[in-house]
């Protein structure tokens, strides 16, 4: 049976910052299953009979562009358990797309996340995580790699790299608690942040 996708803004919650979390919202029949985005909007931006934001939301085209990449990494998963004859409910679907996505390569992630903090206006964060890809691409040569490359002995060479461009112990230490953010973040979730 298909399942409904939708990303819906969650007014029933409200957070400290007075905003409600925008959640994705998989439905197949009685069963139903949220996860949060990561994401919050106050209500007065939010259209809730087209479950979007309002046109004069100022980051409404880049939270459109999240939404939409989120929901469909939830339906291109679905049709292809379809196409492979799987049975899934909307939490096994989740968690489908939860293990795919882990496998995602860490430039792609980095530049994720960046998109999300700059559509939050995190813009301190986005800067951090922009200095932690220049510097991680410029020693790897290419981030098309999964966060498993990422071991005990790459992270020797990452430290020695940077200790060779001349970089001091606590830009060394800044480089490294950005990148375990990032690791830590693409382990555990399809979404960025909170």
């Amino acid at each position: 049976m298909d399942a409904n996708i939708g990303i819906i803004c969650f007014k029933s919650k409200v957070l400290a910052n007075g905003e409600h979390p925008l959640m994705l919202r998989i439905s197949q029949g009685k069963l139903r299953y949220f996860k949060s985005l990561g994401i919050s909007i106050k209500a007065s931006c939010w259209n809730f009979d087209k479950e979007e934001p309002k046109r004069n939301y100022p980051n409404r085209e880049q939270l459109l562009s999240i939404m939409n990449q989120t929901r469909q990494e939830y339906v291109n998963m679905m049709f292809e358990l379809k196409a492979l004859g799987k049975d899934f409910t909307p939490q096994s679907l989740a968690e489908y797309v939860e293990r795919s996505c882990n496998k995602q390569n860490v430039g792609d992630y980095i530049q994720y996340i960046i998109q999300y903090m700059t559509a939050e206006k995190r813009l301190g964060n986005a800067k951090a995580y922009i200095s932690c890809y220049n510097s991680v691409l410029r020693f790897a040569g290419n981030l098309d790699i999964s966060f498993t490359d990422i071991d005990v002995n790459w992270l020797k060479r990452y430290e020695l790299y940077l200790r060779k461009r001349g970089n001091s112990d606590n830009t060394i230490g800044i480089r490294m608690r950005e990148l375990r953010a990032v690791y830590n973040k693409g382990k555990q979730s399809v979404n960025p942040v909170s």
